[in-house]
């Protein structure tokens, strides 16, 4: 039974960051370099201990506009939340008790270019790449029941190209958003092995709006996705 009555975790962490910056921008238009390194620690009475490093880079011209360059690479660990493990057993879904953390590694970057004409612009394109040991996934069995699993291996990495507005005084803004991602099962001996994951879209396109008023603020969302498989053959979408 995936039913516990009273479920405890007790949850320790530690997190350490700094910032140095080798060239330091000492007038406009001047380039300067930050580098952060950061490292954080976890130990969960249910899912061991783990120590996630990472380092970020950031690059940035200021002038009439912004230019800036930015990176991370770094380790990822994530234990299973309470509702992986233990959502009651029912006729659609049921938790895992034997779920064990994820564990991986990470790289991203991307370019941000910031200029003000008639009001605030920004555009951003940005990549991103993860491996990851142990992806817990909600996958359906055949009568179509929900369950989570770990992943031997999962690769995941993308695009995302935005770009947002907003008026001087911040009252109006939009900001739209295209994301393509690639979201494969790598674990080498599952018969899976190179399938999309299931319910990742390949591709979405994203739309957000508000505008505010004196006492409140009016907002809206809008999105579009591309079909998404529901097993993990990949035999239906």
């Amino acid at each position: 039974s995936t039913e516990l009555r009273k479920p405890e975790r007790t949850q320790r962490s530690a997190f350490v960051q700094t910032e140095w910056r080798p060239i330091a921008a000492r007038q406009n238009g001047a380039w300067q370099l930050t580098v952060i390194p950061s490292l954080r620690y976890d130990d969960y009475s249910d899912g061991g201990e783990r120590s996630s490093p990472k380092l970020a880079l950031a690059l940035n011209r200021q002038t009439a506009t912004r230019l800036s360059l930015h990176g991370s690479a770094g380790k990822s660990f994530r234990v299973p939340s309470m509702n992986d493990l233990f959502w009651p057993a029912g006729l659609y879904e049921a938790g895992n008790p034997n779920l064990q953390p994820e564990r991986g590694r990470e790289i991203e970057g991307g370019v941000l270019y910031e200029f003000s004409r008639a009001g605030n612009w920004q555009l951003e394109l940005a990549a991103f790449d993860s491996k990851i040991k142990g992806l817990i996934v909600w996958i359906p069995d055949a009568s179509f029941r929900f369950s989570p699993e770990n992943l031997d291996d999962a690769h995941l990495n993308g695009i995302e190209l935005s770009t947002a507005w907003r008026s001087n005084g911040d009252r109006l803004g939009w900001r739209a958003s295209f994301t393509r991602l690639s979201a494969t099962n790598d674990s080498k001996n599952s018969i899976n092995r190179g399938k999309h994951l299931v319910y990742r879209p390949r591709h979405k396109f994203d739309v957000q709006a508000h505008f505010a008023l004196r006492y409140f603020t009016l907002g809206g969302s809008f999105q579009v996705v591309d079909e998404r498989f529901t097993n993990a053959e990949n035999t239906s979408s």
